[in-house]
């Protein structure tokens, strides 16, 4: 927008896909993007957007890119944008486990367990950050039998703050059940579900694929060894067909 040499425009804000309609609300001028970043910031989450601007010659709205030919508005006639994001809040956040010392008087954590997620939040979590362009760093944690290597599984993505999480465990029987645990933690009925107020999809990678329950990409799959290297055996298998042929 600060690009655009105009003095004024119409704005609409929608929410993670909603349709951006006729009903473009207020006109705005300089104090817009002070509006915007205020949106931006709200709740102090990571919100990602995308800009919509009304095509008069297709008569619909088109997405903004930097590619986006805007010599044709003027200031006479105000454009019409649309401010859609495409997620509302990050899934995966530590802001409501580093307050208050909720690691130990609402979520009850062993010391082991918080001394390992302390470490992958201090530690891991700029190494990750400075090592991206090779994927980020290759690291173990290594806990005591029965001390809830589970709940550090399910917390640690929020102490990296991370966007997807891939979970590939020993073989069925265990990822079943770490699929299962994890539903429950990050429910509304387990501690950690309510304090980040999370809602997370979790779905299986099996040796048929990706099992989806829903139109919606999860954000955290389970999958265990068996199920990769059935699907690595069958892509050689038909490589070695497409080769024959």
């Amino acid at each position: 927008f600060a690009d655009l040499p105009l003095k004024k425009f119409f704005l609409k804000v929608v929410e993670p896909g909603g349709d951006p309609g006729d009903d473009l609300g207020t006109k705005h001028n300089g104090g817009l993007l002070a509006k915007v970043a205020a949106l931006l910031a709200a709740d102090g989450e990571d919100r990602t957007f995308e800009i919509l601007y009304f095509d008069k010659d297709g008569n619909d709205w088109a997405q903004m890119n930097t590619d986006t030919d805007m010599d044709d508005l003027t200031i006479d006639t105000p454009p019409k944008f649309c401010l859609r994001f495409t997620s509302s809040k990050r899934t995966f956040s530590a802001a409501p486990f580093l307050t208050h010392d909720r690691f130990k008087k609402e979520l009850g954590l062993r010391t082991p367990q918080e001394g390992a997620l302390l470490q992958i939040r201090n530690v891991l979590k700029p190494a990750r950050a400075s090592s991206a362009e090779h994927g980020g760093p290759r690291f173990m944690v290594i806990l005591p039998t029965g001390c809830g290597k589970t709940w550090v599984m399910a917390l640690a993505p929020c102490m990296l703050e991370s966007t997807n999480v891939l979970c590939i465990l020993p073989n069925l029987t265990i990822g079943d059940q770490v699929n299962s645990e994890l539903s429950h933690i990050y429910s509304s009925q387990h501690s950690v579900g309510r304090t980040g107020n999370m809602k997370v999809r979790i779905e299986k990678y099996t040796s048929r694929g990706l099992v989806l329950n829903s139109d919606a990409l999860p954000d955290v799959v389970t999958t265990n060894v068996q199920a990769l290297v059935d699907t690595s055996r069958a892509k050689a298998g038909e490589a070695g067909e497409e080769g024959a042929r």
